[in-house]
């Protein structure tokens, strides 16, 4: 699946606010303020108290930091009107929910039931809900004060996590009777494509799913209420979710009965899902702040309203080499057929509300440590089990169709949630 996010500039982005969050807390610890205590030599973290972080972090107009000029109303002059935090993301994704995709049978069944949904001794061995692989990654967020007394501010967020896979593979040595199972659209019953059978067929099934998930948002927040301790800021702005997933199944089965007249013939298949969904839309919520000593504690909410563009991409081939033959290249694998295969785009109206909440330790008056939950819904997107038709006709493979036109295309959505872990570095200033 290509890549939808740049990984090199996000990397480099982060880096280049780690050097800033690095050397602004620097500067701020040397400044020359009752915070600091003993030489300014050593680039040591200065000393302090509970009650001088909790005046620093909220500029308290009975703050002696001599770095920061408090006016008569509580405003501050002369300082950077900046604020930033870079996070470690350990975040998970909803299961996905596939159909049966592989399937075995008990040693001795007959080869015309082996592997098919419904039959006694039929066993599903990969298929329903499938976890993906914990999503690490990271969050940078840069925010600038608008005004003097920081009532009003303008902030960039993004946020990209690695790629997430679940894989299976299987052959025939491991498992004898190894079949695909489907709904014969032809016939009107369960079948399988068998790829392993005792002394007659070898061969073997691998699947991959993969995903990856990154976002954007801008925003401007406006204090609502303010405390000796703490702020609750209204939120304003704009929100980009891009989630894109793919699934891809490659299967070969080989004849070994020296009986068959197909003997020493090989089937390759290849079936791609590819679908993405990318949102756009504005945004509305609250964010909050509190101090208590070294402790801070964080809270953010929005709800986000816009647009869905989904976008599946279906394609599939196979391969037929008879021995001693050169192959022959088919339209469509197994899942995938000409009545399916192409490109579909869709547009829908979605729902994204997203919760964080954020604990935070002081190392230096403007610097803290933190540990944080996130949870975000969306209640409306496409994955790659959704677009899936288990129905098949494979008279379209070989000649003319006959019968119903399966697999068919039809966009079904289903809602989809992250949730996870943040571990960050954050400035106030």
């Amino acid at each position: 699946m290509k890549a939808t996010v740049n990984r090199r500039s996000f990397g480099t982005s982060v880096l280049i606010l780690t050097l800033c969050l690095s050397f602004a807390s620097q500067v701020a610890a040397q400044r020359d303020n009752p915070l600091r205590r003993g030489s300014a030599d050593g680039g040591q973290f200065p000393e302090f108290t509970d009650d001088q972080i909790q005046q620093t972090s909220f500029l308290d107009e009975s703050s002696n930091d001599t770095s920061v000029v408090v006016s008569e109303a509580g405003c501050w002059h002369g300082c950077i009107p900046v604020w930033g935090s870079i996070e470690y993301l350990l975040w998970w994704q909803q299961d996905a929910n596939l159909p049966a995709m592989a399937t075995t049978s008990t040693a001795g069944t007959d080869r015309n039931v082996a592997g098919i949904l419904g039959q006694s001794g039929t066993e599903i061995i990969w298929g329903g809900d499938v976890a993906t692989d914990a999503l690490s990654g990271g969050r940078l967020t840069v925010g600038v004060w608008l005004d003097p007394c920081a009532r009003i501010g303008i902030a960039g967020r993004g946020f990209a996590l690695q790629q997430g896979s679940a894989e299976f593979s299987a052959d025939s040595t491991t498992v004898p009777i190894l079949a695909r199972p489907f709904f014969n659209a032809f016939t009107g019953v369960e079948d399988a494509f068998l790829y392993g059978y005792p002394a007659e067929l070898t061969g073997s099934v691998d699947i991959a799913l993969e995903s990856e998930v990154h976002g954007i948002q801008t925003f401007l927040r406006h204090e609502l209420r303010r405390g000796c301790n703490y702020r609750i800021d209204s939120v304003l702005g704009y929100r980009y979710l891009g989630v894109s997933e793919s699934l891809q199944i490659n299967s070969a089965t080989e004849f070994i009965d020296s009986s068959e007249s197909q003997f020493g013939t090989v089937i390759e298949q290849f079936d791609l899902f590819d679908v993405e969904n990318d949102f756009n839309g504005g945004e509305i919520g609250i964010m909050g702040h509190s101090v208590d000593g070294r402790w801070t504690l964080d809270f953010h909410a929005t709800v986000s309203l816009g647009e869905m563009r989904q976008r599946a991409t279906v394609a599939g081939s196979s391969v037929v080499t008879p021995a001693g033959l050169p192959g022959t290249e088919l339209v469509g694998g197994l899942l995938t057929q000409e009545s399916n295969i192409g490109i579909y785009e869709a547009n829908h109206f979605t729902v994204i509300p997203e919760a964080s909440f954020t604990l935070g330790y002081f190392i230096t008056p403007r610097l803290d440590l933190s540990v944080g939950y996130t949870f975000l819904y969306v209640n409306r997107l496409s994955r790659p089990g959704q677009v899936v038709d288990r129905e098949v006709n494979l008279t379209q493979q070989t000649g003319p169709l006959e019968g119903p036109a399966r697999p068919e295309f039809v966009f079904r959505d289903s809602d989809y949630w992250l949730q996870g872990l943040n571990i960050g570095l954050n400035l106030r200033y």
